[in-house]
């Protein structure tokens, strides 16, 4: 998950409010990156962010001196986003849920790849590929192994961290062990990409591009990897439901729990990227770079706007 899936944005949907920063009426814009937070979505186009569904502490709303960003990552309460000039900046979730995650470090410098988890963040340095964690470290999700070293992606769930390891292209992972989503499989071997979601993680295999996910947890399924999967593209971890892209045929396939994102739309056709919010789903179709999310929509995060859809 680029993103987040936290139980705490959910609990809270009932008091949330909607915001949506989208392009003019009638417009039609195509996006270029679709993330999902625990209860809220963005999208980059144009290299500039929109963002809608949950809002309560301002994490939907885009500050109006961001500028121009190339990633943007969405967590329970609060956003990061990478601009244009590799700089992180955080905004939201400094009254409901502060735990620091938007006090971006000040020696952090330049980045390449940031993650949002629930209520930390995860950044890796332009300068060495090491990576950098801050915010709510109440599980150790913040606290980076000393041995990790270079990282090529990083990826916060909801109180723990998975990374791939450079130089051994092998996940390791840190934080909260209650369900078993920090011991990673010690025969994954080498991997392509990496997932952590709210209670477990998964991964695609280097040697056949086949998905693994792990932890205990697994009350609807969305641990267990369908057969007729096959070969992956993308793999997203969500809350209760997990979603991939299958290799031969572009189409989202997604298991778990329906209300949390894992039935995919009949109709979504073949897709570029998917993303795992709390308990829904977003993809970005191959027509037309237009997204589509489904799954909870208790604080309009599936709502997607009209110029994207």
């Amino acid at each position: 998950m680029n993103s987040l899936m936290s139980t705490r944005a959910g609990l809270l949907a009932t008091v949330c409010s909607l915001f949506i920063l989208a392009a003019p009426a009638g417009a039609q814009a195509a996006a270029g990156q679709i993330t999902s937070g625990a209860s809220n979505a963005c999208v980059i186009s144009s290299s500039l962010a929109t963002c809608w569904g949950f809002n309560l502490d301002g994490g939907s709303t885009i500050p109006t001196d961001l500028g121009t960003v190339k990633q943007i990552s969405p967590g329970a309460f609060h956003t990061c986003a990478l601009t244009t000039s590799d700089q992180v900046r955080c905004w939201g979730g400094e009254r409901y849920d502060n735990q620091g995650q938007v006090n971006v470090p000040a020696g952090l410098g330049s980045a390449k790849q940031i993650s949002s988890g629930a209520a930390h963040v995860c950044a890796i340095k332009t300068s060495n590929s090491t990576v950098v964690c801050w915010g709510a470290n109440d599980s150790g999700q913040s606290t980076v192994p000393g041995t990790l070293g270079a990282a090529k992606q990083v990826e916060a769930g909801d109180k723990f961290t998975c990374a791939i390891k450079t130089s051994t292209s092998k996940v390791v992972c840190w934080g909260i062990k209650d369900y078993g989503q920090t011991t990673v499989p010690s025969s994954l071997g080498t991997v392509k990409q990496v997932s952590a979601g709210e209670r477990n993680a998964c991964a695609i295999k280097a040697s056949d591009s086949k998905v693994v996910c792990w932890g205990t947890y697994n009350a609807f399924g969305q641990r267990t990897v369908p057969s007729s999967l096959g070969a992956a593209s993308k793999i997203e971890s969500g809350g209760i439901a997990t979603c991939a892209i299958k290799t031969s045929t572009k189409k989202v396939v997604c298991w778990g729990r329906s209300i949390g994102g894992g039935s995919a739309p009949s109709t979504l056709g073949s897709v570029t990227q998917i993303s795992a919010g709390g308990y829904f789903m977003c993809a970005m179709k191959t027509t037309g770079n237009k997204i589509a999310c489904w799954g909870n929509n208790s604080s309009g995060q599936t709502t997607v706007p009209s110029s994207f859809r």
